[in-house]
């Protein structure tokens, strides 16, 4: 999942695994994905029956590169993983390639090989979001990609689909359609895929810049996208201030639910960092929306005196919707849900923790979110989302390195976790994917 760069600044102020299987190429330029796919979320799993938990490795996109799996999507009886950009093998500049991987279970792993259709452009911008792949969901037109590019006017959203998840295409879209877009997260929904996030005036923070808003971007397929157009509940307070790329409030995460889609998200006090440091702490509370059909959103505000930190993942069971994150300082640790039972009403929960939560997903009319503890990944069940009891038998990883991100998804036999871990020394082992059975 993306996160907002008032992450990065707040932490500025205040992986080694099972040998899985070696990286293989596929093709990656494909022709235009079928519309008529079905839209379902949910892959079928491998004929091989799994009867405990596995831990396997995610292989490096080529050799000597770290594999940076950030997010993973399930549809048409396939898994496909995405993340970061990496270098050709043999050089350390000019254009990047963002990353994709493919599994039939979860197990074994393959990864796309680099192609001219998966450039990011060369270097990185020194503050904002940075190149490379960060979301990626399953729909009627297939898997749909969402990332950044780098370009000669600066970093500008990119959207990549493919039908199979194995060949694929860039998606061509008017700049004007995500212009001042801050995009962070997509889900099959509403006309076909729902992408939100937030807006920003490219002059912001200057005096007389329009303030932000939340946004929110549609597609039939995955190849037209239009930017819904802005409505009364989108505002989301002024702008933070970072000294650099300034950051606001927005939507962070959307789910599909029986009666339409909903989004977590947060509005945000006008706050300048560099005269006060701990000025975000106070700012920012939870958001929510509601959506019969993706293009017409109802603003929820919980209005709930919440400690600081994010709400930045969400799903639905059935009829529950929980939202989790936690919060910013590590003392105390606490972990927050936000829960509902008709997306109208909500409840905030909270409990002291070692780290927040780092996701949540929806499995068999329960809920189950993850955390990272100290280099491990830690899974956590909830039938309401007010309580949560860690699973047992979750395999650990070596000691060391810490887990930088991951993402959570239910297959139809199996919870599939894909995540990587900063300052591993062996590039093979960074990338990794925690595979487990329902019910254990």
């Amino acid at each position: 999942m993306i996160r907002f760069i008032v992450t990065v600044v707040l932490a500025t102020l205040l992986v080694a695994a099972c040998v899985g299987p070696g990286a293989t190429s596929v093709p990656s330029s494909s022709p235009s994905p079928s519309a008529t796919q079905s839209s379902s979320a949910t892959a079928t799993a491998s004929a091989t029956p799994l009867t405990g938990w596995r831990l396997v490795t995610i292989p490096p996109p080529v050799a000597e590169r770290w594999p940076t799996p950030t997010a993973v999507a399930a549809g048409g009886g396939r898994l496909v993983a995405v993340g970061g950009p990496v270098h050709p093998e043999g050089t350390i500049e000019g254009p990047m390639y963002g990353t994709i991987w493919t599994s039939a279970d979860g197990l074994a792993w393959t990864a796309v090989g680099l192609d001219p259709i998966l450039e990011v452009g060369a270097g990185r911008p020194t503050s904002g979001p940075e190149p490379g792949f960060s979301e990626v969901a399953y729909g009627p037109g297939g898997f749909v990609v969402l990332g950044h590019e780098m370009t000669g006017q600066g970093i500008r959203v990119g959207i990549w689909r493919s039908e199979t998840g194995e060949a694929w295409e860039r998606v061509h879209v008017s700049e004007a359609v995500f212009d001042g877009g801050r995009p962070s997260a997509v889900t099959a929904g509403g006309p076909g895929y729902v992408i939100v996030g937030g807006w920003l005036d490219p002059d912001a923070p200057r005096d007389g810049a329009a303030p932000p808003r939340a946004a929110v971007w549609t597609s039939p397929d995955g190849d037209a996208w239009t930017r819904v157009r802005d409505q009364d509940g989108f505002a989301v307070g002024g702008y933070v201030d970072t000294g650099e790329t300034p950051d606001a409030g927005g939507m962070l995460d959307v789910t599909p639910t029986e009666a339409g889609l909903v989004a977590v998200g947060r509005t945000c006090k006008g706050v300048n960092l560099m005269e006060d440091p701990m000025g975000l702490v106070s700012s920012c509370r939870p958001l929510i929306w509601t959506s019969e059909n993706g293009t017409k959103w109802t603003r929820v505000d919980p209005d709930l005196d919440a400690h600081p930190g994010n709400v930045s993942f969400i799903a639905a069971a059935g009829a529950r919707i929980a939202a989790v994150g936690g919060g910013w300082s590590d003392d105390p640790a606490v972990r927050y849900t936000l829960r509902s039972g008709d997306g109208t009403t909500w409840r905030w929960d909270e409990d002291s923790a070692s780290s927040p939560f780092e996701g949540i997903v929806a499995v068999r009319g329960k809920l189950m979110a993850t955390s990272h503890e100290t280099g491990q990944v830690g899974l956590w069940a909830s039938t309401t989302g007010a309580t949560w009891t860690a699973v047992a038998d979750v395999p650990s990883m070596s000691k060391g390195p810490s887990v930088r991100e991951s993402d959570v998804i239910a297959l139809d036999d199996r919870v599939v976790i894909v995540g990587w871990r900063e300052g591993e020394e062996d590039s093979a082992q960074a990338g990794f994917a925690i595979v487990g059975p329902f019910g254990r």
